[in-house]
C-alpha cells in the first residue's frame, strides 16, 4: 500500500480528519475505511486510512482516540480536477460530499477544506 509524501514542489493546503458516513465508503471499493485522514494539496487531493485493526490497537492498547491519529496509507488519490463537492439529498437529509470521477466517496470536507479547495478550482 502506497503512504503519502509530499512531491517535490507540492504543497500542503490542509489536512483534515474524516469519519465516513455510516462507517463505510461506497463507489470506490474502500470498505474497511472507518476513519482517515484527508489531504488537500496545491495538486492533488489524498484520502488515507488505517486499518481497523491498527486503530483496534492503537485505541485499546495505547489510549489514543483514533481520531487523533493521522493515517498515510493511501486509499484513493487524484489530480484536483477529477474532484467536485456536490451537495446530495439522501432519506436523512442533505450532505455535501466530495465526488470523484462522478462517484461520491461519501467523505464530508469541513468548511475551510471546501474554501480552500474552491480557490484551487477557480486557479
Amino acid at each position: 500500500m502506497a503512504r503519502f509524501k509530499l512531491a517535490e514542489g507540492e504543497t500542503l493546503i490542509i489536512k483534515q480528519m474524516n469519519t465516513p458516513i455510516l462507517g463505510f465508503m461506497n463507489n470506490l471499493k474502500l470498505v474497511g475505511a472507518e476513519r482517515g485522514t484527508l489531504y488537500l494539496t496545491d495538486k492533488r487531493i489524498a484520502f488515507c486510512s488505517t486499518s481497523r485493526l491498527k486503530t483496534l490497537i492503537i485505541f485499546n492498547l495505547y489510549g489514543i482516540l483514533p481520531e487523533i491519529v493521522s493515517s498515510k496509507n493511501i486509499r484513493f488519490e487524484a489530480e484536483l480536477n477529477r474532484f467536485d463537492i456536490l451537495n446530495l439529498k439522501y432519506w436523512w437529509g442533505n450532505g455535501e460530499f466530495l465526488v470523484l470521477d462522478g462517484e461520491k466517496t461519501l467523505l464530508i470536507p469541513n468548511k475551510r477544506f471546501k474554501e480552500e479547495f474552491f480557490k484551487l478550482k477557480q486557479g
